[in-house]
């Protein structure tokens, strides 16, 4: 569960069932008690489970991909904008937000990581990682499980909204294949300009320039 106008991962919560009772951390959570006291919306959803390659790096948290997309008002075609970035979270985590203390890892046009990745807080890189401090699995190389088909979805997904001019989704990499979590107008530039040292800029001038 999270609130539905949060960012960066921030209030996201976790709720289990166990003998037929709600519990938070091992302890009994009163879900009437919290929706008659809650002061914003919140989303519920089911959890969802990484695929077996993205559980090795980090078990803890659900690991996604984030894919920009952007329509392009010269061709009228959906396009990917620059590469993509995986976010894997930390050992007794509950997100694997960049901004929540997680780990990005830039990805090749071929679904591939690539060698570093970064942690990123208060707004300072804080460290760099050829491998996850917690598993040890080294990142460079390693393949993401459907990564075509995920970028087949979120083009699919831009086609159907072409009013808005970009998109940044997380996409969720199952045992069956991506599933796509949320869409954001607002993303955040800097993650992918900082894990795949690439500026994003000069594209955004080239597809839009005279148009807006």
């Amino acid at each position: 569960m999270k609130p539905a106008g949060g960012i960066c991962g921030q209030g996201g919560r976790k709720i289990a069932v166990r003998d037929g009772t709600l519990q938070e951390h091992g302890k009994p959570f009163d879900l009437a008690a919290f929706l008659r006291d809650a002061k914003e919306r919140w989303v519920f959803q089911h959890v969802i489970v990484n695929h077996p390659d993205l559980t090795a790096l980090n078990p803890d948290t659900l690991n996604t991909v984030r894919m920009m997309t952007c329509w392009n008002r010269r061709t009228r075609q959906a396009e990917l904008w620059g590469d993509s970035a995986l976010r894997v979270g930390r050992k007794g985590e509950a997100v694997d937000n960049f901004h929540a203390g997680g780990i990005a890892i830039g990805i090749d046009a071929s679904g591939r990581l690539k060698r570093e990745g970064i942690s990123f807080r208060a707004n300072l890189c804080q460290a760099l990682y050829t491998r996850h401090p917690d598993s040890g699995l080294v990142f460079e190389g390693r393949q993401i499980p459907f990564y075509h088909e995920a970028v087949e979805m979120v083009l699919s997904a831009q086609r159907a909204l072409p009013q808005i001019l970009s998109v940044g989704w997380d996409v969720a990499i199952t045992p069956n294949g991506p599933v796509l979590m949320e869409g954001n107008y607002d993303w955040d530039v800097c993650l992918p300009e900082i894990v795949n040292h690439t500026p994003m800029m000069a594209r955004c001038r080239e597809i839009y320039e005279g148009l807006l």
